[in-house]
């Protein structure tokens, strides 16, 4: 199952936000969602099986967690649109802070430094997602 098919389902959707927030197990899970034990297992299921979930057994429990890549096909179509909106957001942030320098006629003050995407935490939303989801050899190219 690709990860559109995981997020096209409301009930795998909540599961999946709920476990981004930290790993949990099937009880949990059917109190926090307000739904059958018997589908959040299914859902688990499948959510397995697609790699989105991993789970571990912890006594009588079985403890579930999203995987180091969860999604990465709905990651990879997201990216570059995340970086056409922090290149626009960078554009925005030059043009604020040029005509803030503009309207106080003061030629001494520079332009603040790390003031451009980081406005709206896109590029932190970037970062994040390279160093967790891009390709390890992808990450390797990129230091070279």
């Amino acid at each position: 199952m690709d990860g559109f098919a995981v997020i096209a389902e409301p009930t795998k959707r909540a599961i999946v936000d709920r476990l981004r927030l930290g790993e949990s197990d099937v009880g949990s899970l059917v109190d926090e969602l307000r739904v059958s034990q018997s589908l959040v297992s299914k859902h688990l299921r499948v959510l397995r099986q697609a790699g989105v979930v991993e789970s571990e057994i912890a006594g009588n429990r079985r403890i579930y967690r999203l995987t180091d890549r969860p999604l990465p096909d709905v990651l990879a179509w997201v990216a570059p649109y995340v970086e056409g909106w922090s290149a626009s957001f960078d554009r925005l942030a030059d043009a604020l802070d040029e005509a803030r320098l503009a309207a106080e006629d003061d030629t001494d003050r520079e332009r603040p430094a790390g003031r451009r995407a980081m406005v709206y935490g896109w590029q932190e939303l970037h970062d994040e997602y390279r160093s967790r989801f891009a390709d390890p050899a992808e990450r390797e190219g990129e230091r070279v």
